[in-house]
């Protein structure tokens, strides 16, 4: 349990954000007790986000629900008003040029460059339009967020009190990666307070259609302070840069990274003065970030190394190629050894990354999915199998299997098949078991709806 403390007033950000809600905090009209002037604005805008309305509609509305009320309400009269009046809860955001080519963003020393200063491409379009705007959200106003509400202040503190058996893991404060840190820098642990996060990325198509192709990558932090059951529910997962499309960032993600790593730094070094709601004292909280979480083709844009091609573990890292790998799992390489044998990412600046036990981890829900049907098509030896001349090649490149190798007839390439491929009469009777094969609502995809079955 943290140590009692003597109760202080709240530093000076704290006490202004909270004589902003106090004012804002009125009620709806005199003895009003369900509604306040701001929590109405803030469900109003809610709806108009969460059903796409327009605002057009909702300053149509809003004169409506006001002659409902009673006389004397102080609902907001627009939605401009609306925005006015939850101005005082926004938290900041930076928009930053880009590079159209992804070579730099407009950030620090380059913040007034008109030209890419690695391809010269030009920063704006006719009409001072750029070509590429990232948006970054900064993190350090959203966690001392956290800490000025009660509840979530005290959530804050769980993964230092809650109580484990040794031989169970509940959370990753219990596991050896955490207390290897805890270990490492116990100056920076000894303050519960202070905030391990994870970082995951991925790329979506917003415009969900193949003919308008569109990748654009968020990138999401979660806390780990909070109980397992919080930690990743919506309000607590923070977005912290939205990377523009039209393509995958790809290798050059590090330049998007770049505001984070120096808000990471900053956090570790010096930290930021916030107000604990929940002992009613003010402290210096930092933050660093524990690991990555990604599947593999992101795995290889955060860490620097290729997951493509002959030395596509980055665990053996291409030193057991030509021969049959019976040995025991290789070795857990130090921070130190991979500094030498990797690209570097942008993430080796944090002073903390050579040490960490783990720096980049998996995420089992895309790997699940993908090792599925890449398994599936290759034993059911359908035109997607991975078992293809290409793959049988790299084999009778690398690896000493004499019966994977390929061979000629007349000018063809051709191959055995596989021992582990079914033969029609089987992969037959897979499909009549997967038609009449049910599970419960929820529980699994259409498999026949673009799947693997297709």
């Amino acid at each position: 349990m943290l140590m009692d403390v003597m109760e202080e007033l709240p530093n000076p950000n704290a006490k202004g954000f909270y004589d902003m809600l106090e004012d804002a905090d009125e009620p709806l009209w005199d003895g009003c007790e369900n509604y306040s002037k701001l929590q109405a604005a803030t469900e109003l805008l809610h709806w108009k986000s969460e059903y796409n309305i327009s605002e057009a509609a909702y300053d149509h509305i809003l004169p409506i629900i006001k002659r409902m009320l009673p006389k004397g309400e102080k609902l907001v009269e627009n939605f401009y008003e609306t925005k006015k009046l939850l101005k005082i809860i926004r938290l900041p955001e930076k928009k930053i040029h880009g590079c159209k080519n992804h070579c730099m963003i407009s950030y620090g020393a380059d913040s007034d460059l008109t030209k890419c200063r690695v391809c010269d491409h030009d920063r704006y379009k006719s009409g001072k339009l750029p070509y590429l705007v990232m948006r970054y959200l900064p993190i350090a106003p959203r966690l001392q967020r956290l800490y000025l509400t009660k509840k979530t202040a005290k959530q804050m503190t769980w993964h230092y009190e809650h109580q484990t058996e040794p031989v169970l893991m509940v959370h990753p404060s219990d596991g050896e990666a955490w207390k290897h840190f805890d270990s490492m820098h116990q100056e920076f642990s000894s303050e519960p307070r202070n905030v391990p996060l994870r970082l995951c990325t991925d790329g979506f198509s917003p415009n969900n259609s193949n003919t308008t192709p569109y990748s654009c990558w968020p990138v999401f932090l979660s806390i780990y302070n909070l109980p397992p059951w919080v930690c990743l529910k919506e309000p607590y997962v923070q977005l912290s840069i939205v990377i523009p499309g039209k393509k995958s960032p790809g290798q050059n993600i590090d330049v998007f990274l770049r505001p984070l790593i120096d808000e990471l730094k900053m956090l570790y070094t010096n930290g930021v003065v916030t107000y604990d709601a929940s002992t009613k004292c003010n402290f210096t909280m930092k933050a660093i970030l524990l690991w990555t979480v990604s599947d593999f083709p992101a795995y290889a844009m955060l860490s620097g190394w290729s997951t493509h091609g002959k030395l596509a573990c980055p665990y053996c890292m291409g030193f057991l190629a030509n021969k049959v790998e019976r040995s025991s799992p290789p070795p857990i390489l130090t921070g130190d050894q991979i500094w030498e044998q990797v690209k570097r990412s942008i993430f080796w600046e944090l002073p903390y990354w050579r040490k960490l036990l783990i720096r980049h981890t998996l995420d089992p829900m895309h790997i699940e999915t993908n090792v599925f049907e890449n398994l599936f098509n290759t034993m059911m030896d359908t035109p997607k199998s991975k078992d293809n001349m290409n793959a049988r090649k790299d084999i009778e490149m690398y690896c000493n299997r004499v019966q994977w190798h390929t061979w000629k007839k007349g000018n063809k390439d051709m191959k055995n098949r596989a021992s582990f491929a079914l033969s029609k009469e089987q992969a037959a009777k897979i499909w009549k078991w997967l038609i009449k094969l049910k599970f419960p609502d929820g529980y699994a995809s259409n498999l026949g709806g673009g799947g693997v079955l297709m």
